[in-house]
């Protein structure tokens, strides 16, 4: 792997980190201002910060590419 790749995916790592803090901070938020009826906007960004985490750090599109 080349320098420059290793970089770009180090910068990408940091923003799928930084993304996931921002979202797990609204689901915090959410949680403890608004309280009842909330679940599902919670539940759907957790699975969004769940997905890009999945995609992103676990390469879960690799199994569905062929090797190359």
């Amino acid at each position: 792997m080349r320098r420059q790749n290793r970089g770009r995916l180090g910068w990408l790592g940091l923003a799928v980190v930084g993304i996931g803090t921002v979202l797990n901070l609204v689901e915090f938020g959410l949680a403890v201002g608004v309280g009842q009826g909330i679940l599902l906007p919670i539940a759907i960004l957790a699975l969004f910060d769940a997905a890009l985490i999945a995609y992103v750090f676990m390469h879960l599109a690799q199994l569905w590419r062929p090797e190359a």
